[in-house]
């Protein structure tokens, strides 16, 4: 979490400029979002295996909505920083969960090593790292940084609870808390996204000349 604020103050340290009110805006509202979601969102972790059928479904989901979200992308250049970071974010995530259930096998290594776990693992995490870094060469670092800091994590908890039957804590207060992150992230992902429709600096002080 704490890699969103101090990539984007970098990266307005490396271009000689202050931050933009809706950078501000957008990270505040990101890093409060992601620290009531990482505190409400810890799984309980579970010995379930997961069947073929649920990781083929899973692994069918996260294709499709991140193939669609590359087409975005393609198709909306303003939309591309955040639709390639959100891709990355999905990406990532399941890469998390593969590891994870890789992990669990470790001290068997026939169990490991004959399944399909660790391989999918390194593949997703390579595709991650690749969405990533197409999603910083669109030109943002704010909206990419900030969607993949979101979504990995939720994508992340979706998978481990509905693929590997881990638990979530269920109270009212979790809940409410978890909620009120979601909002937070997401508006703030939004403020990020809407950066470049502001004006200019220079523009500014000179309209107010």
């Amino acid at each position: 979490m704490a890699a969103l604020p101090v990539a984007v103050a970098l990266s307005a340290l490396l271009e000689r400029r202050w931050l933009h009110t809706r950078e501000k805006v957008g990270l505040i509202l990101c890093t409060g979002g992601l620290a009531l979601l990482a505190s409400s969102t810890a799984t309980t972790p579970s010995s379930f295996v997961p069947t073929r059928a649920a990781a083929v479904v899973a692994g069918l989901a996260v294709a499709f909505v991140t193939a669609a979200l590359l087409v975005l992308a393609r198709s909306s250049p303003r939309l591309a920083p955040a639709a390639t970071g959100t891709a990355a974010g999905i990406v990532v995530g399941a890469g998390s969960v593969l590891l994870a259930v890789a992990v669990g096998r470790a001290h068997d290594a026939a169990a490991l090593f004959g399944s399909i776990a660790p391989y999918a693992a390194v593949v997703v995490g390579l595709l991650g790292l690749l969405l990533a870094q197409s999603a910083f060469q669109t030109g943002e670092l704010g909206a990419p940084l900030a969607a993949l800091s979101v979504v990995e994590p939720v994508v992340a908890v979706v998978l481990a609870v509905t693929v590997l039957h881990e638990r979530l804590p269920h109270s009212a207060l979790t809940v409410t808390t978890s909620l009120t992150g979601s909002i937070l992230a997401v508006a703030g992902v939004i403020a990020l996204c809407l950066r470049g429709a502001e004006p200019p600096s220079d523009v500014v002080a000179h309209q107010a000349t």
